[in-house]
């Protein structure tokens, strides 16, 4: 009879039911950091019931001794997760980045842990030399202070390599190859993506963009650029949670255009961006696209339920510009790609849930060189 068939002598159940039971009375969570809040509160009591408060009969020496191993005792349950398996959630590129953090962690834990093991030996060589009865009869290394001297050192050094280890994980991480960074960004945003509720969901094909994309509902391929000036402006005289003054200064002022050699992005304000493109890399695909929050009934948090964007992207898929798409359709901006020569992708990301994370943030990254042309806003009073 294995173990999972053997009867249990409390509960009369075989080892699998016990063990079934066992989760359904734990939650997952609990279950996890059982170990951990065992351990730390094992260091509490044996903190509680060893030292003493006051100095009548105090042994300082057997304070110390039990210190260390309590203080042992929490560094391994605070650490506990770290000794984990690292899981990819079905993406080898993230189970194998997790397992990058996690072994720069181990190797902190395992300092901190040799620091409160040396502490341990010089507390305990204190003691045999305290309560030694022939004292001249002690081993060498028992009664040379230097030997003590030389462990309360080696403790300080390990305790303080384990900062420096945690910290340097993440400049360590950027010294590995960039197609292999590149697949763990993408298993990121997969995984981010997979996890949240959305009407349709997105497939990403991992060779297009940044981060990978889902498939786009219009397109255009890049051509020779036209020398005849192409504009458009917004239409339309509603735009949902727009105040009035909103609509009216971006319907009169706002525009994005092809000049013939650059596109040129004007705000509500009337003042203009221009980005080269004949010329240099600087703007390499017109991206448009539109994302819905779902808000949940009764809920008081509001922002734009619908948000629609025309991205200028570089060569890398990272966003080089920003706009608004109000009053500005995916067809009129495809002419505009069509006469710039410039791909173009028409994106529908579906409806994100509430608490989730957008996902054109994710597909399109932005940089710190981004400029973002934003909502416009009333001027105070108004």
């Amino acid at each position: 009879m294995g173990v999972r068939d053997r009867i249990e002598p409390f509960t009369r159940v075989t080892g699998t039911q016990e063990s079934k039971r066992f989760r359904r009375m734990l939650p997952g969570r609990l279950r996890r950091w059982l170990v951990a809040i065992t351990l730390i509160a094992g260091a509490v009591a044996v903190i509680a019931s060893t030292q003493s408060s006051g100095d009548a009969g105090r042994n300082v020496d057997v304070e110390n001794l039990w210190a260390s191993i309590a203080f042992l005792l929490f560094i391994t349950g605070a650490t506990a997760w770290v000794w984990r398996k690292a899981r990819g959630d079905g993406f080898e590129a993230l189970r194998w980045r997790r397992l990058h953090r996690r072994v720069f962690w181990r190797a902190a834990a395992l300092c901190l842990m040799g620091s409160m093991a040396a502490l341990w030996w010089v507390a305990f060589w204190q003691w045999n030399a305290d309560h030694a009865a022939d004292v001249s009869n002690l081993p060498m290394w028992a009664a040379d202070d230097g030997h003590a001297r030389f462990f309360r050192g080696l403790a300080g050094w390990s305790a303080f390599a384990a900062l420096p280890l945690v910290v340097a994980e993440p400049f360590a991480w950027r010294l590995w190859p960039r197609p292999m960074r590149a697949a763990v960004r993408r298993a990121r945003v997969a995984k981010l993506l997979s996890d949240r509720s959305r009407i349709t969901p997105l497939d990403l094909d991992p060779a297009l963009g940044a981060v990978g994309r889902p498939r786009a509902f219009d397109t255009v391929q890049p051509r020779e650029p036209s020398r005849e000036v192409h504009r458009v402006t917004p239409r339309g005289t509603r735009m949902a949670g727009w105040s009035r003054f909103a609509v009216d200064n971006w319907r009169h002022n706002a525009a994005i255009a092809w000049d013939g050699s650059s596109l040129v992005l004007t705000d509500a304000r009337g003042r203009t961006f221009t980005f080269p493109v004949a010329e240099g890399p600087t703007v390499a695909e017109l991206v448009w696209f539109t994302e819905q929050r779902y808000y949940r009934a009764g809920s008081t948090t509001r922002g734009d339920g619908v948000k629609s964007r025309i991205l200028l992207l570089d060569a890398q898929g990272r966003r080089v510009a920003e706009m608004p798409a109000a009053g500005l359709s995916a067809g009129r901006v495809a002419d505009l790609a069509r006469a710039c020569g410039l791909p173009f992708s028409a994106y529908d990301l579906g409806t994100v849930a509430q608490d989730a994370r957008m996902a054109n943030r994710l597909l399109f990254p932005r940089t710190r060189r981004t400029v973002k042309i934003r909502t416009p806003r009333p001027p105070r009073g108004r």
